[in-house]
């Protein structure tokens, strides 16, 4: 049985996810997670060096997702292959 976590076939769902980018140390890469036509998100970003940049991500705001007490968490990426390197970290969050 599985669950989607996002479901970016609704074209406003990519809107509550947010920019961290190098900006946030006075770096200028940028990044955005827009939702594409065919009902899965997208991944933009432009990476710079400059001014001790390097860096380009985006996250989603907290939220009820999943199935309570799962162990598991499936995540599918795909990239182009002449592009950097892609990382996916979940974040645990304890509210306890």
């Amino acid at each position: 049985m599985s669950k989607p976590l996002f479901d970016f076939t609704d074209p406003t769902a990519a809107n509550t996810w947010h920019a961290i980018d190098a900006r946030v140390m006075g770096g200028i890469s940028r990044s955005r997670l827009r939702s594409a036509p065919t009902g899965h998100a997208v991944f933009e970003s432009e990476v710079s060096l400059e001014h001790n940049g390097g860096f380009a991500s985006v996250r989603s705001g907290p939220g009820d997702r999943g199935f309570p007490g799962a162990a598991t968490c499936l995540i599918e990426v795909r990239r182009d292959p002449s592009s950097s390197s892609s990382v996916c970290s979940p974040t645990t969050v304890s509210t306890a």
